[in-house]
């Protein structure tokens, strides 16, 4: 689902506020000529003034090692703009892979969150984008969790279109990721706000009230037993 070359990077932002575009600079393609409009934007960002509604960001537990990360804004009088979220599991377990999340411009048929502000490449002569890149945030950038094979992801996610009708829903599956146990019995998946990257923000500029809930993920019996005949195996071999 990955959007051609006939995107004009400039043209296409054109319908966002300056107060956002700070979510946007982060690309591989726009790194050096960016510095100085993210600090001035980011003093921006930041006085604006919260809205009174409630984003909520869920993490629920699909079996078999796989999490499902969602949003509902449907209290919110504007759409959410960006997220920018720390996604980490404890135990020992390690995040192995994000999937099912949505890539490019959200159209009526297609919506969601499909600008990743941390990889995306713009080329620096035609001003198009050449890969939308994925959610996965860019270590270049302080603040940013190890990744995937890790405990840790900074996932960024941002919303591109023209007129209301193409507009991402109120609420929506973000991704999903899946897990390596480790020989845990149980993992805590948890959602924090990535504060340097903004959090989130919404359409207008604001910074709302947020409501994070993460999830436990419990093996399924089977996954159970082979974690159990695989501690007995280490504990025989010492």
């Amino acid at each position: 689902m990955r959007a051609g070359n006939s995107l004009i990077f400039h043209k296409a932002y054109s319908n966002i506020p300056a107060q956002i575009l700070t979510v946007f600079l982060g690309g591989r393609g726009m790194r050096n000529k960016s510095i100085l409009v993210l600090v001035t934007v980011v003093v921006i960002v930041l006085s604006a003034p919260p809205t009174s509604a409630t984003v909520i960001v869920t993490c629920a537990d699909l079996g078999g090692g796989v999490a499902e990360f969602s949003y509902d804004a449907s209290d919110e009088p504007v759409l959410v703009r960006a997220f920018s979220l720390d996604i980490t599991v404890d135990s020992g377990a390690t995040i192995e892979s994000i999937f099912d999340y949505k890539v490019g411009i959200s159209t009526a048929a297609d919506p969601g969150y499909g600008v990743f502000p941390g990889s995306i490449d713009i080329n620096d002569t035609t001003g198009e984008v050449d890969d939308w890149g994925t959610p996965i945030g860019s270590d270049y950038y302080p603040g940013t969790l190890p990744g995937l094979g890790t405990y840790g992801i900074t996932v960024e996610m941002a919303s591109l279109y023209g007129g209301a009708e193409n507009a991402p829903l109120v609420s929506d599956t973000l991704f999903k990721i899946t897990i390596d146990w480790h020989n845990a019995s149980a993992v805590n998946a948890n959602i924090a706000l990535n504060a340097l990257r903004g959090g989130i923000i919404m359409e207008d500029g604001s910074t709302p009230t947020v409501d994070l809930v993460g999830c436990t993920l419990v093996p399924e019996p089977a996954t159970l037993l082979l974690l159990g005949l695989g501690a007995v195996m280490l504990r025989r071999k010492h």
